[in-house]
């Protein structure tokens, strides 16, 4: 008899399950966003051309691995679903092939590295200087990114299977490493030169190349683990590679498209001057404070309904988005407080080792996008946790068309006729705002329709017999449901 892993347990459908599952994994990409603000705020300290250049040219990174992260993240759908079915010996094997495809979208993506001085010099901000710190910081995060990929795969083998506390701890590690090695490599430190923005993105992908290597270490040696048979399922499948691409691929390409939509936004402020773009920047950077923590909460919900509709109970599912939905908007409400009432408290970190004038230049700005954050900021969460919740049942056609279409009719083309016509960073900022706004209410909309509810990823018991799988003596499941 198969031995479940070590982690408490709690009524299904119930509050007390979602804070075991989202707990941790809120902590963890809280983390994550103290990675980015540390990261952010010592370049706010070196320079606020080194700060402009890393948001540009990490944004057009995101942009470029997005849709090969996408793509293998959704391996944690597979290994919720599987657990849920109780078919475990399915669960590393779904693993595997998202490493493939992390390895060969690595390496893919690493490719463009000889052409990015030429990727910067078209997008064209002023100063030259900019684009060439630009650049340098796109090459280094590149040259992480093949352990990056993989091990935020591995990391979907914990959270598909709802050990988020392990997740948590390989994140602080990482988390602390990250926030040394910044200290260390941008200003220079115990003998180390300064290598300033170029320090930054390496801080980055040591970080990653940590997280990799932890997951490993866990995969290998955690005795609990030893039930999933990792290493023996590690052969390459093609059914159930082409099954991942299937549900995957329109999930990479829905990160992919929306990370390009706000990488365009982000080139288009930038065109509007050097300030528009560091206000902009500092601003995404404050929020980060609040969103990134979601992520956790858009896992969780994943994960729980990915659960459920393994186990044939998509109504559990339902429940725990809605109180996804209920704790989302507690846990936003008091950072809109903040970005309403009391924006000097989160800046003052920025500004203190600052030089004064420079900073000055941009203040009076932030503030006023933080406004904009405090209004959008409710509907980004129910959009996280509405669109996780229709993900995690295989719904990603759905979100890959919906968010697209959005993306390009209410920001990228507004925000584009905005910077021919009459530059203006509030105008820009509004069209983004309305977005927002509507992603939320749409996924809503597809949430309450439930056509969710019959969807699922994983294969059916004459599916395995007909791929040559053993059959697991389980009833027969639905039919894989087709996509609407």
């Amino acid at each position: 008899m198969s031995r479940e892993h070590d982690a408490p347990t709690a009524r299904p459908g119930s509050v007390a399950e979602f804070l075991l599952v989202a707990f941790p994994l809120i902590i963890s990409c809280g983390s994550v966003s103290i990675q980015l603000v540390v990261d952010r705020l010592f370049l706010t300290w070196y320079s606020p051309n080194a700060l402009a250049a890393a948001t540009s040219s990490g944004m057009l990174y995101w942009t470029f691995a997005s849709f090969a992260m996408g793509t293998a993240s959704y391996v944690q759908t597979f290994v919720a679903q599987y657990e849920g079915a109780g078919r475990k010996h399915r669960v590393a094997s779904a693993l595997w092939q998202g490493i493939y495809v992390s390895i060969v979208g690595g390496l893919l993506l690493m490719a463009s590295i000889p052409f990015s001085a030429s990727m910067f010099r078209a997008i064209g901000h002023e100063p030259a200087m900019l684009q060439q710190m630009e650049s340098k910081y796109f090459v280094v995060l590149m040259l992480g990114i093949v352990p990056h990929l993989i091990g935020t795969t591995l990391g979907c083998f914990f959270t598909g299977r709802g050990d988020n506390w392990t997740v948590l701890a390989v994140n602080a590690v990482s988390t602390l490493l990250n926030v040394f090695f910044d200290y260390l490599l941008i200003f220079g430190a115990w003998g180390v030169p300064e290598f300033g923005i170029e320090g930054a993105a390496a801080a980055t992908a040591l970080a990653g190349i940590s997280n990799c290597l932890l997951y490993m270490g866990l995969i290998w040696r955690k005795p609990e683990i030893k039930e999933y048979e990792v290493w023996d399922a590690r052969k390459f499948e093609w059914a159930l590679f082409r099954r991942l691409l299937k549900f995957g691929l329109p999930n990479g390409m829905h990160f992919f498209l929306d990370v390009l939509c706000f990488t365009v936004f982000v080139q288009l402020v930038g065109g509007m001057g050097g300030n528009a773009l560091a206000s902009t920047s500092l601003a995404f950077a404050l929020n980060s404070l609040s969103f990134l923590p979601m992520m956790g909460v858009g896992t969780a919900v994943s994960t729980l309904v990915g659960r459920r509709i393994g186990e044939g109970r998509p109504e559990l599912g339902a429940r725990s988005t809605w109180i996804a939905s209920i704790a989302s908007t507690a846990y936003m409400s008091v950072f809109i407080v903040i970005y309403l009432f009391a924006p000097d408290v989160i800046l003052a970190p920025y500004a203190y080792f600052s030089r004064s004038d420079d900073f000055a230049a941009i203040h009076a700005e932030v503030v006023t996008l933080l406004r904009f954050v405090a209004f959008y900021s409710l509907f980004d969460a129910l959009a996280m946790v509405f669109s996780s919740a229709i993900r995690g049942a295989g719904d990603t056609r759905f979100a890959l068309l919906f968010n697209v279409c959005s993306g390009i009719t209410l920001m990228v083309i507004p925000t584009g006729l905005i910077y021919l016509y009459q530059p203006s960073v509030l105008l820009a900022w509004t069209s983004l705002t309305a977005y927002i706004t509507f992603l939320a209410f749409g996924y809503l909309w597809r949430f309450l329709d439930g056509k969710w509810r019959s969807m699922r990823v994983i294969e059916g018991a004459n599916e395995l017999e007909a791929e040559g799988e053993e059959s697991t003596g389980e009833p027969e499941d639905e039919a894989l449901a087709c996509m609407k």
